[in-house]
């Protein structure tokens, strides 16, 4: 008797990413051969009879998307093995490779906040409505902040910025700034009073797991938030800021 119904996979998103699937197969139906490289080789088997079931893969076809197809397989698949005794997921912390995007975004803060500290716009300003974005993509994810600003001064914002003597922050007078810092990143000062910059991440985080269970797309980016981007800010924070616990 397969499964009917899927409450309990943590959420309407798997990341397939996360198990390790490779990009050519995203988009299609589980197959036989897209056996994810984070599932347990010994559970191998149990897959394979999913895959070349005709009953099941009759009850992969009634589904609406691709996901929930997988979403579907993944779901059976691990509740057979558990019916087995056997441990789904391999636990892999992923170690090495987070380390890797770990100092990437270091080298990156640390390089923002030299820029920006140099120019010395945050001392002219106060920061208001941080908003923090991580978003995923096909390979990787962008980190994205957001500040609006309050003149502490009786400048303009356009007196300030004309002010810094950065040829880069003067084109903000004319619409917008994209200013390159280090590839991946762009700091955006525009003339709506808002500062933010955005960190691009070639590559996807390793989510530590343990036994059956499959990590969503939303524990995938609370850890990239939480685990790995926010510890980075409170260790490099801009030293020109009014307020300096903002976690911009």
């Amino acid at each position: 008797m397969y499964i009917k119904e899927l409450a309990h996979v943590e959420d309407a998103s798997v990341n397939l990413q996360t198990l390790g699937l490779k990009n050519k197969f995203h988009g299609k139906a589980p197959s036989k051969s897209a056996y994810p490289p984070r599932f347990n080789p010994e559970a191998r088997k149990i897959w394979d009879n999913l895959m070349v079931s005709k009953e099941f893969r009759s009850m992969l076809r009634t589904q609406g998307t691709m996901e929930s197809q997988w979403r579907l397989a993944i779901a059976e698949f691990m509740k057979q093995a558990r019916a087995k005794g056997i441990v789904a997921i391999q636990n892999s912390s992923g170690e090495e490779r987070n380390k890797r995007i770990v100092s990437y975004l270091t080298q990156g803060r640390i390089r923002l906040v030299a820029a920006l500290d140099k120019t010395e716009l945050l001392t002219f300003v106060k920061i208001m409505k941080p908003r923090r974005t991580i978003t995923k993509r096909r390979s990787g994810f962008t980190i994205n902040s957001c500040v609006d600003l309050k003149a502490i001064t009786t400048s303009s914002y356009g007196e300030i910025i004309s002010r810094l003597g950065d040829n880069k922050f003067k084109k903000a007078l004319g619409g917008g700034l994209q200013l390159q810092v280090i590839p991946g990143l762009n700091i955006n000062l525009s003339n709506h009073p808002s500062l933010s910059y955005t960190f691009e991440v070639h590559q996807n985080p390793l989510i530590p797991i343990r036994g059956n269970t499959i990590v969503s797309d939303s524990k995938t980016l609370s850890f990239i938030e939480h685990k790995l981007w926010l510890p980075i800010v409170r260790a490099n924070r801009f030293g020109t800021l009014k307020n300096p616990k903002s976690l911009f």
